[in-house]
Order: structure tokens, then C-alpha cells, then sequence
């Protein structure tokens, strides 16, 4: 696994690259990175329409864009655990590895809106991508 720390707009990544983030069961999608999600990509609809489970993953194709939604809460108000968050990245590893995919791009996840803690999250990060030859852009803004 490597991390690497990128400055900017995760949704400025190339439309091949995979973007990761977190969401409601309900995929409300009203705030933060997935509100920009959303308004770019129009993904709730087909996120509703699955078959979904918190904890869960939802990958959602558009063209060349592949958008991992991470389900780490069941409402929108409600707040992630690192728990819920772990099992997510369990699904999403399990889900790179099946298909081949050696890198994903991400923002502060869980940190922004959710507010877990940054560090929590890093070591989190670390050890269920260990041992892996992935590549996490983290972006930062």
C-alpha cells in the first residue's frame, strides 16, 4: 500500500481514476464532497434503486468514471464509526482486488463531515490496505 497526499479537487483526478467517499443508507448526498458527487455525477437515484447494507459499498459507473460510495452510517445525520468505516474499506479492498484495480482516490474520508479523527482514520487506512499493492490518493484541499 501507498499513500500519497495530493493538493486539490478529488474530482479533478483523471475519469479512469476510481473516487472513493462516504455515505448515508439513505444517500441523501447533501453535503460536502458527496453533494459535488452528486451534482456532477447524478448517482443517488441508481445508489437507491440497489439492494444496499450499512455497513456496504455501491460502485456506480459513469463512462469511464467508476464512484465508490462507501456506506458507513444509515442516516445522514447520523455520524460514521470507525468501525462502520473499517468494514466499508473491508468491502472496497475485497471489491479492488476482484477487478484489478491498483489505485483509488479519496478525500479526508470520514474526517470532513463526519468528523472522525485524521490519525484514526490514516491507521485505519494502513492497516486494511496492508499488504496490498494499492496506490490511495488522498486529496486534500
Amino acid at each position: 500500500m501507498q499513500l500519497i497526499h495530493v493538493q486539490g479537487d478529488v474530482l479533478s483526478t483523471p475519469e479512469d481514476m476510481l473516487v472513493v467517499h462516504c455515505i448515508s443508507l439513505n444517500a441523501r448526498m447533501g453535503a460536502g464532497v458527496a453533494k459535488q458527487i452528486e451534482e456532477s455525477y447524478f448517482v443517488r437515484n441508481e445508489i437507491q434503486m440497489t439492494q444496499r447494507y450499512c455497513p456496504g459499498l455501491v460502485v456506480v459507473h459513469r463512462g469511464a468514471r467508476r464512484i465508490a460510495n462507501l456506506i458507513t452510517k444509515l442516516h445522514h445525520a447520523d455520524k460514521p464509526t470507525l468501525e462502520s468505516l473499517q468494514a466499508s474499506l473491508i468491502l472496497l479492498r475485497s471489491y479492488l482486488v476482484q477487478n484489478g484495480i491498483e489505485s483509488f482516490a479519496t478525500v479526508e474520508i470520514g474526517c470532513g463531515l463526519d468528523r472522525l479523527p485524521y490519525h484514526s482514520v490514516l491507521t485505519l487506512l494502513c492497516d486494511v490496505f496492508f499488504n496490498t499493492n494499492i496506490q490511495i490518493f488522498m486529496h486534500h484541499v
